[in-house]
């Protein structure tokens, strides 16, 4: 019942490229988009590589089974969210809510790893591997820890060249433009995404 909708709204222009990174939301995607920039300014869709948000976790299992049914390489970016019970807790979560919270994560992390692997990880580590990419927590978090990412982001905003909470564009320009070089996850998911 989901293909059509899949194909139509996910997919349309991944669906032509060479290689598909599929991964959770708009902001991942710029990113990644701004990181492979860095260094020529080349966007990657010029090697032919498509990069697309699922829009969600919950959501990168069917598209990813596309892109396999069709032999279309993928290379796929989640998040484990092994922190999520500290960030429902903060966010004042009841203790069932937050239950349901680590239960949900816990099931979907096993879902997308015995998709790409074969084998159930119910929190993976963070990872750049051949295929897929995973981080511990969040990539957001990740960014928090590349140093001068936030501040330049700030610079950004205050100049009214960028944009208030995880908007794709300012995140992109800002993984492209920070002055210190990126976290080194980062740099071997680019580079596992051009060796596909």
């Amino acid at each position: 019942k989901q293909i059509d909708g899949v194909c139509l709204n996910t997919l349309p222009v991944a669906l032509f490229a060479e290689v598909v990174v599929l991964a959770e939301g708009n902001t991942d995607c710029a990113v990644i988009e701004g990181v492979a920039e860095r260094d020529n300014g080349t966007p990657l869709s010029v090697s032919g590589i498509s990069v697309v948000s699922a829009g969600s976790k919950s959501s990168l299992l069917l598209p990813s089974a596309i892109l396999d049914l069709l032999e279309i390489k993928k290379y796929v970016i989640f998040d484990g969210d092994k922190n999520c019970e500290s960030l429902a807790r903060a966010n004042g979560q009841t203790e069932t809510q937050i239950a349901n919270v680590k239960a949900n994560n816990s099931k979907q992390n096993k879902e997308i790893t015995r998709l790409l692997t074969g084998q159930e990880g119910e929190w993976p580590a963070t990872n750049a591997n051949e295929y897929y990419a995973c981080f511990e927590d969040s990539l957001e978090r990740t960014l928090d820890e590349w140093s001068g990412w936030t501040s330049y982001k700030d610079t950004l905003l205050a100049s009214g060249s960028g944009f208030e909470g995880k908007n794709a564009a300012t995140y992109k320009r800002t993984s492209e433009e920070c002055e210190e070089n990126p976290p080194e996850i980062l740099t071997s998911v680019i580079e596992k995404i051009i060796t596909l």
